[in-house]
């Protein structure tokens, strides 16, 4: 089974990572207020804080990897390696710009999600629970 990658800029939180099984169905929920909150009243559940822009991967990952790339994006930060490196992006990709500007530009969330992506599908990539390599 296989999923897409995304990141959706959120206005107090940066650039957050999630994966899903319909690429549509989050884009509506992440971006259209109006329908998002319908669909939330049909749930029983609360509507989601619009997000300000969101960027999607072109090609679906294995189901485990997406959501694994999505977790590790959402714990650690943009730039998997050294952990100064990534603190410090971290806390740039977090911080309000002024102006309301995005954290992070959308050609670098673009390309951070690139290579997000790419690491998610790596044969040296971390092991999943069950043992088992993507």
């Amino acid at each position: 089974m296989k999923a897409t990658l995304y990141l959706y800029l959120d206005a107090d939180k940066g650039w957050l990572a999630s994966a899903t099984l319909d690429a549509e169905v989050d884009r509506l929920w992440r971006l259209d207020a109006e329908w998002a909150a319908e669909a939330a009243k049909e749930a029983g559940a609360s509507p989601p804080r619009p997000a300000e822009a969101m960027l999607v991967c072109g090609a679906p990952l294995p189901l485990g990897a997406a959501y694994e790339a999505a977790a590790s994006w959402n714990r650690h930060g943009p730039v998997p390696g050294g952990a100064a490196r990534r603190e410090r992006l971290l806390r740039a990709s977090r911080s309000a710009a002024p102006g309301g500007a995005a954290p992070l530009r959308l050609p670098e969330a673009a390309e951070a999600l690139r290579r997000l992506a790419r690491a998610a599908l790596a044969p040296d990539g971390p092991e999943r629970p069950s043992g088992n390599r993507p």
